[in-house]
């Protein structure tokens, strides 16, 4: 009844709040990888061209876009993300807002990291919850850290970890932050070797530490899976069980030292 009453409270958040007021996978889910394979998400759509740069000192997650995606074995995995022509793209809030125009010329970056926040039932995660100012650097202006593991929580006090794997940015090299990809042209990807299994979060965002302004930005992510290998299991209870049975057979049916063999007559 709990997680009922919290998923009602979860989905009236959203009707009542901006859909970036709280992190959310909700149109950013890669899927479940079990072989190898790609996929594209397409129009996507972020606020601002810096998000992703101003993560570099703790920054506010509502500027980013959140994907996830799960892995089922070990994984070579590709992430690419590319900034978009203008398109018309929808707000999903308010209710029944105006269509926009996304702007060109979008410079991303994305960081890539092992869990996920909040998902339902569980109330969704965000910048201003109690839990997360108390889990950040204090005066920072949000919880997000693109170089580096970060915590955020929700008004249950539950606290998501995302472990810090990689990053990569849309820019020449030189810059005093790590991880530009050498070349200023809307696009970043980068490859990720024998990742584990499990749930992967990626945030994306603006890396244009000169840009100001909210206005929405598109762009598209795609996922390579390239190799894939499913750990074995090891045998359970059962089977363990089952063999010693057999064995226990297979001896029974032995005969024993010094005792009399059957022999026809």
């Amino acid at each position: 009844m709990k997680r009922l009453l919290q998923f009602i409270l979860f989905t009236g958040c959203l009707v009542s709040l901006p859909a970036t007021a709280h992190i959310v996978y909700t149109g950013h889910d890669f899927g479940v990888f079990n072989n190898p394979s790609t996929v594209t998400l397409s129009n996507q759509a972020v606020k601002g061209n810096s998000g992703w740069i101003n993560g570099v000192g703790y920054g506010d997650s509502h500027h980013l876009l959140p994907f996830r995606f799960t892995l089922s074995g070990s994984a070579d995995v590709t992430l690419t993300f590319k900034g978009l022509d203008p398109f018309e793209f929808q707000p999903s809030y308010p209710p029944g807002a105006e269509p926009v125009t996304t702007l060109a010329e979008f410079q991303p970056g994305f960081s890539l990291y092992s869990g996920l926040t909040h998902t339902p039932p569980h109330l969704a995660d965000y910048d201003s919850s109690v839990i997360s100012i108390a889990n950040r650097p204090d005066g920072s202006a949000g919880s997000f850290n693109a170089l580096g593991d970060w915590k955020i929580g929700n008004d249950d006090g539950e606290l998501s970890f995302l472990t810090y794997i990689g990053h990569v940015y849309d820019g020449v090299t030189g810059s005093s932050i790590a991880g530009a990809d050498g070349l200023l042209d809307g696009l970043v990807s980068l490859s990720f070797a024998g990742l584990a299994a499990g749930d992967y979060s990626i945030f994306v965002g603006g890396a244009n530490a000169l840009a100001a302004g909210l206005d929405y930005f598109g762009l598209s992510g795609t996922l390579t899976v390239d190799s894939i290998s499913q750990s074995v299991s090891e045998p359970g209870t059962h089977s363990i069980m089952l063999l010693g049975l057999v064995l226990l057979g297979i001896m029974a049916l032995r005969p024993v030292s010094g005792s009399p063999v059957c022999k026809n007559i």
